[in-house]
């Protein structure tokens, strides 16, 4: 006779499923941040200046949104588990894990943005200049305005300056234009319209003048 089939026990399939789950759950956040990541750049590299505003909403948002998910995946979990609906079950560690590891990063990063902000402020609206004037004015220390500063021109928070570790000094060259070699946009690689002063991307909106 046969050996009779016995299937896995539940304890079993439970936890081959949690672990399904928490892998793919690892690889969708980490393509998720890179994602994320390129898309920042290429924005930035088609802005001059970034409103930082924007930023500390959107990281307001996202701050809230993922620790809603850790506060709805516990319940997610408990029904799932009692009643063995495995895509409920799923749903809810999925959203456990993201909160559970994503909130205190995200609240992280928005209360540096915002203390970043109140640095590019004092450069871009209160001109000062200088790591001593707005260490003093924020009642912060050195390193941390200096760190702020270089971020905040890496980030294009603030433009115009050039910044040698103490003063920020007026960036006084002009960027060196782009010639337009074919009927190509140097920045995108979108179409060029010809207009009365040179040329118009009809994709990304940049100017050129003619040669």
């Amino acid at each position: 006779m046969l050996a009779r089939f016995k299937p896995a026990s539940k304890k079993v399939t439970k936890d081959y499923l949690k672990q399904g789950y928490f892998n793919i759950y690892k690889i969708l956040l980490k393509n998720c941040f890179t994602f994320g990541s390129v898309l920042k750049y290429n924005y930035c590299m088609k802005n001059k200046t970034i409103d930082i505003n924007k930023d500390i909403k959107k990281s307001l948002i996202w701050s809230i949104v993922i620790s809603v998910l850790f506060v709805a995946g516990i319940p997610l979990i408990i029904v799932g588990a009692t009643k063995s609906i495995w895509l409920v079950l799923g749903l809810g560690i999925v959203c456990t894990v993201i909160g559970f590891y994503g909130s205190p990063l995200m609240w992280i990063s928005y209360g540096n943005k915002r203390a970043l902000k109140h640095v590019v402020d004092a450069v871009m609206e209160d001109n000062l200049t200088t790591v001593e004037e707005i260490a003093k004015q924020l009642q912060i220390r050195d390193r941390q305005v200096r760190d702020y500063v270089i971020t905040g021109i890496k980030k294009k928070y603030i433009t115009g300056y050039i910044f040698d570790g103490t003063i920020l000094t007026a960036n006084q060259k002009e960027a060196p234009k782009k010639k337009i070699t074919t009927n190509k946009c140097p920045n995108c690689g979108g179409a060029l319209q010809t207009t009365e002063n040179g040329y118009t991307c009809i994709y990304c909106g940049s100017h050129f003048d003619k040669e």
